[in-house]
């Protein structure tokens, strides 16, 4: 058990890596206090294939440990957190993006 949740929080960090790695400059950033910004829209490499891989990725990697209690009332308790907390996010950036960006 403990090497499968190493290996599914490992493949969360590859993924994250993949993305940061390829990504274009000016199409996103960790932006708290100045609110939305980006100067591209994200639609090539892995963003053409998943709309929030970086979310994925961020899955995976906390998947990881919530597999290690091997209690599946805990990770089904996680899955349910992670998704209420990141389509929140993922709607506001959707938002901005659809107003910013528009069909494209």
């Amino acid at each position: 058990m403990e090497y499968g949740s190493l290996a599914v929080s490992l493949f969360g960090l590859a993924l994250r890596s993949h993305v940061i790695g390829y990504v274009a400059p000016s199409t996103s950033g960790r932006n708290t206090s100045i609110g939305q910004k980006a100067e591209f829209l994200n639609s090539t490499g892995l963003y053409s294939v998943v709309r929030h891989p970086l979310y994925l990725g961020n899955f995976f990697m906390w998947l990881g440990p919530a597999m290690l209690t091997a209690e599946p009332w805990f990770i089904a308790f996680f899955v349910l957190l992670f998704f209420l907390y990141y389509e929140r996010i993922m709607c506001a950036e959707e938002r901005f993006l659809e107003g910013k960006f528009g069909a494209e």
